[in-house]
């Protein structure tokens, strides 16, 4: 279910590196600041099939500012652009990550825990 039978990716061409800038990246560097838009705590709602992102102004907040629902990482994302409730880019794509990770464990019926990883680490 969660192979292919055949291998459909793009194979990466090092020729591309030539004459051009390459930037490896480090785990995680660097301070994150919060977003001045608030925090989102990420939820599945397995009996109606729906991602759900419970938006807060702070941490430590009981009563949330805005309770998003979709049945895609994609359109909880756009309504949450939409609704101005993500103004920092890092956010905005940690935040897609984390949709992401929600839809496919909702998808295949993995756990879903915020900030921890979808499968077992293989490496």
């Amino acid at each position: 279910m969660l192979k292919d039978k055949r291998n459909r990716e793009e194979t990466y061409d090092q020729n591309q590196e030539a004459e051009t800038q390459v930037v490896t990246v480090t785990e995680k560097s660097g301070q994150i600041e919060m977003d001045t838009e608030g925090m989102f705590k990420i939820v599945l709602d397995r009996k109606h099939g729906y991602i759900v992102v419970i938006n807060f102004a702070t941490l430590g907040m009981e009563k949330p500012l805005k309770v998003i629902k979709g049945k895609s990482a994609e359109s909880v994302y756009r309504r949450i652009i939409e609704l101005g409730a993500v103004k920092k880019l890092d956010h905005a794509a940690y935040l897609g990550k984390e949709l992401s990770k929600a839809e496919i464990a909702l998808r295949t019926g993995k756990s879903y825990v915020q900030d921890d990883s979808l499968f077992n680490e293989l490496m």
